[in-house]
């Protein structure tokens, strides 16, 4: 069945990929942003967050919503006026959007909302975390709370919501491969902190899937976990990486005190990490496409 979808965020790692996959399936794509552009592939209206304030003729027609609008994580230090905008850029524009959805007289047949594994929290230990973990009591995970609480306050404006928490996306040339890209492709990579916290991941077109996946499975709702199978260390990642560009990891990992000086309070999510469990999601009939992160890489590097 064809849908009418409005994504935010939409221009996006997840979402420039996410929206070429739904016009190639027939979906009607059209997106918010905080300045619209001509040259866009998709019809654009334009919001503003701080305003709170959505073109009128936005929604029209709408049936399904796909929310990924946030500030980058980790695009800088977190400082207090930082910190505000990342759940701001959330959890307001969540609240713009539910309003302007009930003043549309519209009944969603989904409401679909990015997360984070973060949800439980910047630790390293051997716990292996479920959907039914409470969220962890530091920033990241005070954002993630945030975050699908807002997208929760959509239960009565639409049939189902569905968050997709998700862990760092192996896309080429993007977010976190595209920061440490410059120094593995020279030989100069190096494990951070101790190397032993863990590190989630997913490969960009796994996570285009699990969203096609929520979007047509009538079936899901609530909060799923969207990593691979295999959640390497720091240090095996590094290492994953390193082969990738034909080099060997050789450098001493680089200190935490180093990246607690550089980064502040987001170093943590560098320097701690832990594994989450994906059975739910695979339980209702998604699959994977990139089990291993050396697979991954091998696609995201060439």
């Amino acid at each position: 069945m064809a849908r009418t979808v409005l994504i935010t965020g939409g221009s996006g790692t997840i979402g420039t990929n996410l929206s070429e996959k739904l016009s190639e399936l027939g979906h009607q794509v059209r997106w918010l942003s905080r300045s619209p552009q001509d040259k866009n592939k998709y019809p654009t209206y334009k919001w503003d967050v701080d305003q709170g304030s959505i073109a009128e003729n936005a929604l029209i027609g709408v049936d399904s919503i796909i929310h990924l609008a946030g500030a980058g994580i980790a695009d800088k230090r977190w400082s207090k006026e930082y910190k505000r905008i990342i759940i701001d850029s959330r959890v307001k524009s969540a609240s713009i959007l539910h309003k302007a959805v009930v003043n549309s007289n519209l009944q969603l047949n989904a409401f679909i909302s990015a997360s984070g594994t973060g949800f439980y929290g910047a630790y390293t230990n051997d716990k292996i975390y479920k959907e039914e973990d409470t969220a962890g009591q530091d920033f990241i995970g005070d954002v993630s709370k945030k975050w699908e609480d807002a997208a929760l306050s959509f239960n009565d404006v639409s049939k189902r919501v569905v968050m997709l928490r998700t862990p760092m996306v192996i896309a080429k040339d993007e977010g976190a491969l595209e920061k440490m890209t410059p120094l593995f492709k020279r030989g100069l990579g190096a494990a951070v902190g101790s190397g032993k916290q863990y590190m989630p991941w997913v490969e960009i077109d796994d996570i285009v899937d699990a969203y096609l996946f929520a979007l047509s499975n009538e079936s899901l709702s609530g909060p799923f976990n969207v990593a691979a199978d295999e959640m390497p260390t720091n240090l095996d990642f590094s290492k994953t990486l390193a082969k990738a560009y034909g080099k060997s990891l050789w450098l001493p990992n680089a200190p935490s005190f180093v990246l607690k000086l550089l980064y502040g309070e987001m170093a943590n999510l560098l320097l701690n990490g832990s594994r989450v469990d994906n059975s739910k999601l695979k339980d209702e009939g998604f699959t994977y496409q990139y089990h291993s992160l050396e697979k991954a890489l091998s696609k995201s590097v060439r």
